[in-house]
């Protein structure tokens, strides 16, 4: 016999979807309004108190799944804080890593524009953070080079990094070599290219002669 019980719908993760909370409360005052009725009628037959049993029988399931749901979603809330906390840790982590470590570290989009740069790159390139973010890596890269530069930069898409990649940076008024590692981080539903840098065996170039 359907007794009027609610069909509760089940989100992927098992708990009750969210529009179902809705659809509790309309079942809720439903049965209040069936037992309000009833009461009103006065009970006058049997069939009258079989409908207030059923009523009342009907309210009970349903306050329980509703108190079960509740009670998985609190837990689900509490899971989800705490993987928020731990990748926020993780993060943190992450960025004393990135900040402190010794090699100089810079995150470019596929075009070359410099996104993230840690300590030991804005030393390298002699500027401040502030001034790196936005600005094409290549202005740090000989002008007579910069072609052969954006070469490298137009096949990382296919060959995924390349290492030992050796480098001219101007560094005012000096010039230094470098060898690079470049390694290509897709992200998002577009696979979004991002390239990671990671520059060492920094050599300053002797500085030129004066002309006498």
């Amino acid at each position: 016999m359907n007794n009027g019980k609610l069909a509760l719908k089940e989100a992927p993760n098992g708990s009750a979807s969210p529009g179902e909370t809705r659809q509790f409360v309309d079942q809720l005052a439903s049965i209040q309004r069936r037992i309000d009725t009833l009461h009103k009628s006065g009970f006058t037959t049997a069939d009258d108190r079989l409908k207030l049993e059923e009523a009342i029988e009907t309210l009970q399931i349903t306050l329980e799944e509703l108190r079960v749901s509740n009670e998985m979603l609190q837990l689900q809330n509490e899971e989800l804080a705490a993987a928020q906390s731990a990748l926020h840790d993780e993060r943190q982590r992450f960025r004393a890593f990135f900040n402190h470590t010794p090699l100089a570290l810079l995150v470019t989009d596929a075009s070359g524009v410099i996104q993230d740069a840690n300590r030991a790159a804005t030393i390298l390139l002699g500027a401040v953070e502030e001034n790196l973010l936005g600005h094409s890596l290549d202005t740090f890269i000989p002008k007579d080079e910069r072609s052969q530069f954006r070469g490298h930069l137009g096949r990382l898409p296919a060959v995924e990094k390349i290492e030992g990649l050796s480098l001219r940076l101007l560094r005012n008024p000096r010039v230094v070599r470098v060898k690079a590692s470049v390694f290509v981080q897709r992200s998002g539903d577009h696979g979004a290219i991002m390239l990671q840098w990671l520059i060492h065996s920094v050599t300053l170039e002797p500085a030129a002669e004066s002309p006498s």
